[in-house]
Parts: structure tokens; C-alpha cells; sequence
């Protein structure tokens, strides 16, 4: 796969991501962040877990970006 293709993946990934975090983060506003135990809820936790995965997914896309990401 070409770099160009690769980065156009993992924006099209990215931006995916961004708007699964919108909704799970509008979730959260409506249900609460937390359970009765203190616990972070379901939404919550797969929220954590998308912008964990963003934040993997933009580095990568720094990387391909940058003089010589990509050999």
C-alpha cells in the first residue's frame, strides 16, 4: 500500500473515531460518567478507549506525514 493511501485510511479511521467519540460523549452527558459504585460507565470506558486508539492513530499519521516517514 502506498503512503498516500495509507494516510488517506487513517484519516478516513480518524475521523470515524472523532464522531464515534461525539456520540459516546453525548452519552455520558445524558446517563452520567460514572455508575452507582463509582465505577466509569460503559460509555465511558469505550470513549477512553476511542481516544486511546486516536491518539495511536495520529501519531501514525505524524509519522507517515513527516520527511522520510515511510519507506
Amino acid at each position: 500500500m502506498s503512503s498516500s493511501r495509507l494516510i488517506a485510511f487513517l484519516e478516513q479511521e480518524a475521523a470515524v473515531l472523532r464522531h464515534r467519540i461525539a456520540d459516546l460523549h453525548g452519552d455520558d452527558i445524558l446517563i452520567g460518567v460514572s455508575t452507582p459504585d463509582g465505577t466509569p460507565s460503559a460509555s465511558a470506558r469505550s470513549e477512553a478507549e476511542a481516544r486511546a486508539l486516536l491518539a495511536e492513530i495520529e501519531e501514525h499519521l505524524q509519522v507517515l506525514r513527516s520527511p522520510g516517514g515511510i519507506a
